[in-house]
């Protein structure tokens, strides 16, 4: 099982169904699996084969789930940068992983209309990471840079077609770096057979389902990021992957309007933060005996409407969890064979396990 089966079969029987989404962009399971195709097309026509590696250095975006998604398409492995980190910490991950290509994050922050610092910073670090061979820059709006292949560019140019690179499970898909405090970074490789088993755990002891909605707030760069992303995928739901630069309670509570999450991919002394604070309702595990933080439907606390945050910005618990008041309406349409008007299989099948 990889994640290139998981989005073939995904695309095929929730086309319509959205599967990444973030503050500014969306893409159904079918856009995804095409655009997913179209990057291991195109980092093939750039001369990668199956095994090599390419870098990301950015904050979270839907992108990310694309990356991710063509690594396994095409039998690549990718290697996520983390971006706290200084040009030479970063350097060496590179060299030390021989990436040949660099996908680089560029534009401006939507939230606050700063530059991203990236492009800049990546400039200065090319005479120092001599295997990269090829750069690729994308943005949220049509940023282009010298030096740089633009991303949609590059998409628009490949074929949409699935790779016929074969992938197997004990295939490497990601290295994943440490943080290198006792010495240099060890790079941990992820075999996709690695992954699933965590994914399977994670549906088994989370209860995820179709409807689910997970919210990343840990970068999509760190682990704990990619051990909850795909398990979600994998039974139909959604992740959403939350765009932020540094940590904002406050931004954080308005976005769960957008989103609407029932699982938060969230630090503990961060949750914490904002319990103490009184900005949110208490979490609840969906088991008794489960001891993760766990949003589940119905089943906020108040008093909300007492929360300080709340009344600074006139808002009522209606307004930050509508949800709760209001059954969200499906609005995407299910094709396929033997589904439910919910776009369930009727079996109860997981998404590539048949």
């Amino acid at each position: 099982m990889t994640a290139k089966d998981v989005l073939r079969v995904n695309a095929f029987k929730w086309p319509n169904k959205i599967g990444i989404k973030d503050l500014y962009k969306a893409r159904t399971f079918k856009e995804w699996d095409d655009r997913s195709c179209r990057l291991a097309n195109a980092l093939a026509d750039m001369g990668m084969k199956k095994g090599d590696r390419f870098a990301v250095l950015a904050y979270n975006c839907v992108e990310w789930m694309e990356f991710y998604a063509a690594a396994a398409k095409g039998g690549f492995i990718c290697v996520p940068l983390m971006f706290r980190l200084s040009a030479v910490e970063m350097e060496y991950n590179i060299n030390h992983s021989e990436c040949k290509v660099f996908i680089v994050q560029g534009g401006k922050d939507p939230a606050d209309n700063k530059e991203f610092p990236w492009i800049d910073m990546v400039n200065g670090m090319k005479k120092n990471i001599p295997t990269v061979e090829k750069y690729i820059s994308f943005a949220v709006g049509t940023e282009t840079y010298d030096g740089f292949v633009a991303y949609e560019a590059a998409l628009a140019k490949a074929s949409p077609e699935e790779p016929a690179t074969k992938v197997e499970s004990d295939d490497p898909w990601v290295i994943m770096y440490t943080g290198g405090t006792t010495g240099k970074p060890k790079g941990v490789v992820k075999s996709h057979a690695n992954l699933f088993s965590q994914y399977f755990i994670m549906i088994y002891d989370h209860a995820f389902n179709f409807d689910d909605c997970i919210l990343l707030v840990m970068p999509c760069c760190h682990v704990n990021s990619l051990f909850y992303s795909f398990a979600v995928t994998w039974v139909g739901g959604t992740v959403a992957p939350y765009n932020m630069v540094s940590f904002n309670p406050e931004e954080l509570l308005k976005t769960f309007n957008f989103y609407v999450p029932r699982f938060l991919g969230y630090p503990a002394f961060k949750l914490k933060n904002l319990l103490e604070r009184q900005y949110f309702a208490r979490i609840y595990s969906k088991k008794p005996n489960m001891g993760y933080p766990y949003i589940q439907k119905d089943k906020f606390f108040r008093p909300l409407n007492e929360n300080r945050f709340l009344k600074e910005n006139k808002l009522s618990a209606k307004d930050v969890f509508p949800h709760e008041y209001v059954k969200p309406q499906l609005s995407y349409e299910h094709h396929g064979h033997g589904h439910d008007e919910h776009g369930h299989d009727h079996a109860g099948h997981v998404a590539g396990a048949h």
